[in-house]
């Protein structure tokens, strides 16, 4: 059986990879990780989501508005379905929005709710060095382990590899779809996702909406980047996009 540290040092080299093919800089000590329970993380995730984000989109578009529907949330098949069994979350959580989502607590108007998150926020500050910090849940099985924790660090790392180099479509006002997308499109340069429209066409019903939104626009970043036969070109044509 594989072990975590196996795992990381197959990942690390599976970035590297990418740094090469896509003309970017990896930077070893840009890539660390740090382990919340499953209600914690999905506790940020739900507070931090974009306005336009699917998954969230009966709780509220904005922030505030997910804050006045929070217990609701948490009685709801949505939150069951996240935190069982099988199921694995993760993100890139930055300085700025760190500080950004503290300033919304005071909103919350259960004080054990609010007393929770700011218990959270708390313990994501103590261990933010730089200038962002991974989250990932907590696996609770072998078996989520085994198939979803390398998946998930590969995927926040991609994320990390971009922001090193200046490559964060949201932090320029942009559709986050177009950080995601590019992000499932690497996983896809390195076999790790399926793009092609014949093997996928089967799942389309069985994917939610935000899986859905995710495919969509690695597609879009597949039509821009497959004739693209460098380093240099790929680089370029993402650059080019990121500063229109």
């Amino acid at each position: 059986m594989r072990n975590l540290q196996m795992d990381l040092e197959e990942i690390k080299e599976n970035l590297k990879r990418l740094a090469h093919e896509f003309g970017l800089e990896y930077r070893p000590e840009s890539y660390s990780f740090f382990f919340l329970s499953k209600r914690e993380i999905l506790l940020r995730n739900y507070l931090a989501a974009p306005t336009d984000d699917p998954m969230y989109e009966e709780f509220g578009a904005t922030p505030e508005e997910r804050i006045q529907n929070l217990e609701k949330f948490l009685c709801s098949s949505l939150y069951t379905k996240m935190t069982g069994s099988g199921s694995t979350e993760g993100c890139v959580m930055t300085r700025e929005e760190l500080d950004q989502e503290r300033s919304l607590l005071f909103r919350i108007q259960n004080p054990e709710l609010r007393a929770e998150y700011q218990a959270l926020y708390a313990k994501i500050a103590q261990h933010m060095k730089g200038k962002w910090l991974v989250l990932l849940s907590m696996p609770e099985t072998e078996r989520e382990r085994q198939s979803g924790l390398e998946y998930l660090v590969l995927h926040e790392w991609i994320h990390v590899l971009l922001m090193d180099n200046g490559i964060f479509f949201q932090a320029q006002g942009k559709d986050w779809r177009l950080d995601e997308g590019l992000v499932t499109y690497m996983m896809a340069f390195l076999e790790k996702e399926e793009l092609d429209p014949k093997s996928t066409k089967g799942l389309q019903d069985k994917l939610t909406k935000y899986h859905k939104a995710l495919l969509e626009a690695a597609h879009r970043w597949w039509e821009l980047l497959h004739n693209k036969g460098t380093p240099k070109e790929r680089k370029e044509a993402i650059l080019a996009l990121l500063q229109e």
